[in-house]
């Protein structure tokens, strides 16, 4: 659980790839959105992340019937991935079929809450676009770290924080990115 934005995605992806590693289906569905385009095909859907992982987004979100039949599926059929359901509130309105197929719960707190996490957050993501760039990571200097860290992030909080690094990576023509790069 989590509100909107607050990595919920990014850590599933983590997830994933430390059990299966990058290569294998990472697969995410709209819970709202369900019904309309896989209707009742839960066993099909799931036979086709084979090895890896379905993360449904708002899981509480789904139709009660829907619920019911992914319940059903993953109770008496032999899952052969890893099923990851989100939802903003702790209390969510799951049917109790399905509320007891995820025993293991984690609320992600907004990074508001969890500043010390902005310097490894925004690190992982340099590293991501250097790579994907083929360029050097660049290193945050200590002003832009702190403004980093004094910022108000509030909901798509994590999601504010990637897109702040990537402008300021592409703004950065060396290997540091200062303040005038930041926001």
């Amino acid at each position: 659980t989590g509100e909107s934005g607050t990595g919920r995605q990014m850590m599933a992806w983590y997830i994933h790839k430390s059990l299966f590693g990058e290569t294998a289906p990472f697969i995410v569905i709209n819970g709202r959105h369900f019904d309309q385009k896989w209707g009742e095909s839960f066993n099909s859907l799931i036979n086709l992340i084979e090895e890896g992982t379905l993360l449904i987004k708002g899981l509480d979100s789904l139709s009660t019937k829907a619920q019911f039949n992914l319940a059903r599926c993953l109770q008496t059929e032999e899952i052969k991935c890893f099923v990851v359901g989100t939802t903003v509130f702790e209390q969510s309105q799951l049917i109790p079929e399905l509320h007891e197929c995820f025993k293991q719960r984690f609320r992600i707190k907004p990074l508001r809450e969890r500043k010390r996490d902005i310097p490894i957050i925004a690190q992982g993501v340099l590293e991501q676009l250097a790579h994907k760039n083929k360029r050097k990571v660049p290193i945050l200097d200590h002003e832009s770290t702190r403004l980093l860290l004094s910022h108000n992030y509030r909901q798509e909080n994590t999601t504010e924080l990637i897109q702040v690094i990537e402008r300021a990576f592409s703004l950065a023509k060396n290997d540091t990115i200062s303040i005038e790069h930041i926001f």
